[in-house]
C-alpha cells in the first residue's frame, strides 16, 4: 500500500509540474560593458568625432562599431569606428550584439566570427528608441524582400545610410589595462598618432 501511495504521489507531482505552463522568459537586456577604461575610451572617441561638427545631427556620431580581435601575446585589440546611420545593416557579418552606454549605441563584432550574427529585426528593436526612422525603414525592407526576394541589396537600401570616413581608434589592452592607443585616418588608413601607456 505504501508503495502504491508513493507512486501515486510521484505521478501527481509529475502531472502538476508538467501540466503547468512554463513562464515565458523574455530577455530584453544586452551585455553590459564592465571595463571602465574601455567605456571611457568609447565616450572620448565619440566626443572627438563630434568636435567641429556642431551643425550636424549628433546621432550620426552615437552609432558605432567595436571590432574585437586577440592580438599577439594574448592582448585584446578593440577597433572603435562610427557605423554611419543605417550602414550597420549592410555590414556582413552583422554584429554579435548591440549594447549602449547612455545614448551611444555600440555594435560589437568579433573579427574572427562569421558564424553568429544578430538578426536584423533584433538590431532594429534595439536601435529604434534612439533612431526612430529605423522602424519604418525596416517595414520597407521587409516589403522589398517580398517583392524582390533575390535582391538583398535592394531590400537593404530601404535603410537610409550615411558612410563615415573619419578617423578610427585601435586600442590594445592587456589584463584589462590600456597599453596602446593608435588613431588611424579613415581616408588614408595610415596612423596619425600612437600613444603607449605604462
Amino acid at each position: 500500500m505504501k508503495k502504491l501511495l508513493f507512486i501515486l504521489l510521484i505521478g501527481l507531482f509529475l502531472f502538476m509540474g508538467c501540466g503547468r505552463k512554463a513562464d515565458k522568459i523574455n530577455v530584453q537586456s544586452s551585455p553590459e560593458l564592465v571595463n571602465p577604461v574601455l567605456k571611457e575610451c568609447i565616450i572620448d572617441y565619440v566626443g572627438s568625432c563630434m568636435q567641429g561638427a556642431n551643425d550636424c545631427d549628433n546621432k550620426i556620431f552615437k552609432l558605432m562599431t567595436i571590432k574585437y580581435t586577440e592580438g599577439e601575446t594574448g592582448t585584446q585589440v578593440y577597433t572603435l569606428d562610427l557605423a554611419g546611420l543605417g550602414f550597420l545593416f549592410f555590414m556582413e557579418p552583422r554584429p554579435l550584439f548591440i549594447t549602449n552606454i547612455e545614448d551611444i549605441y555600440i555594435a560589437f563584432y568579433n573579427q574572427n566570427n562569421t558564424d553568429f550574427q544578430m538578426p536584423i529585426e533584433d538590431m532594429v528593436k534595439k536601435l529604434e528608441p534612439g533612431y526612430p526612422s529605423f522602424g519604418p525603414e525596416y517595414k520597407e525592407y521587409l516589403n522589398r524582400r517580398v517583392q524582390y526576394p533575390d535582391d538583398k541589396f535592394y531590400a537593404l537600401c530601404a535603410f537610409d545610410a550615411d558612410i563615415w570616413d573619419g578617423d578610427y581608434w585601435i586600442l590594445k589592452f592587456s589584463n584589462n589595462k590600456l597599453i596602446q592607443k593608435t588613431i588611424v585616418s579613415g581616408t588614408t588608413g595610415k596612423p596619425i598618432n600612437s600613444i603607449t601607456y605604462n
